[in-house]
């Protein structure tokens, strides 16, 4: 059962489904890596430091609402000016106020601006 299902059932559960909390688990991992990657397709540089290095860059999640998740928590870890922003698509894909706020608690973030969300 997904966000959107939990949502629609009225439930008001603070619960994430196992790819949810796999995405959160990517992101916190990627931000402790010094790193949030993002959508644009690699540079021709990127490509030859993955030559070089065998180090990939990170690429975007498949799905837009788990990729979306996984940049709300590394860019919570940095403080992006962002944050607020995305947290508020989150709301708008279909996660409650409360997941979201759950959510930036875990890095320690007690006040997020959700208003117009």
């Amino acid at each position: 059962m997904n966000a959107m299902t939990r949502m629609a059932a009225g439930s008001g559960s603070l619960a994430l489904d196992r790819l949810e909390w796999q995405a959160l688990a990517i992101g916190l991992r990627e931000a402790e890596a010094c790193g949030c990657g993002g959508v644009a397709p690699p540079s021709r540089l990127s490509r030859l430091w993955t030559f070089l290095t065998g180090r990939e860059a990170i690429r975007p999640l498949a799905d837009p609402r788990l990729e979306t998740l996984r940049r709300f928590v590394c860019r919570l870890h940095w403080n992006s000016p962002d944050t607020e922003a995305i947290g508020r698509e989150l709301v708008a894909m279909g996660y409650s106020r409360n997941q979201v706020t759950a959510i930036a608690a875990l890095d320690g973030r007690i006040n997020i601006d959700l208003s117009n969300a």
